[in-house]
């Protein structure tokens, strides 16, 4: 009783957060429900925290510096388009840089706006790739530490990752 109860109650509330949401970006990549970003994330809390550090339990790290850092140029000028973007559809054009009402309509500005906030939202799915790299390597290094630690009075570690030297 009390699990059909709480299923129901699930109902409810995701049809009412669906009810509320935005028309005109239901066709939009990852906006029609939250049930993908729900796996991605879940997804994600799976590999950091028990898929990847048994993956490089026994390996030696990847070296990505080159990757990163082009992956790392790419995220800079991503930011500084969607900087421009935020400014050129409303805070340079019109909003106020105090709470403004959402404007609902199709007006080209209100879609850019809408498309700029999208962008920014989809860079954090992308970040996350980013944070899985140096988990990743960070937990493998920090491991190989202890070992070493516990058997040796010092050691130097000499462990490059995507975040430089851990």
């Amino acid at each position: 009783m009390a699990f059909k109860d709480l299923t129901s109650r699930a109902v409810l509330l995701y049809d009412e957060w669906i009810k509320d949401a935005d028309p005109r970006v239901e066709d939009w990549p990852l906006m029609s429900s939250p049930i993908p970003q729900t796996l991605i994330i879940g997804a994600y809390i799976y590999f950091v925290t028990s898929f990847g550090p048994k993956l490089m339990e026994n390996r030696k790290p990847f070296d990505l510096k080159g990757i990163m850092a082009v992956y790392n140029f790419f995220m800079v000028l991503f930011s500084v388009y969607m900087c421009y973007e935020f400014l050129m559809s409303g805070w340079a054009t019109g909003y106020s840089f105090q709470c403004d009402i959402v404007d609902y309509s199709r007006s080209p500005q209100a879609l850019r706006m809408a498309w700029t906030c999208w962008l920014f939202y989809f860079s954090k799915f992308i970040e996350l790739l980013d944070t899985v790299s140096i988990l990743t390597f960070s937990l493998f290094c920090v491991r190989r530490t202890v070992r070493s630690r516990s058997s040796m009075s010092f050691t130097t570690l000499s462990c490059r990752g995507p975040g430089g030297l851990v």
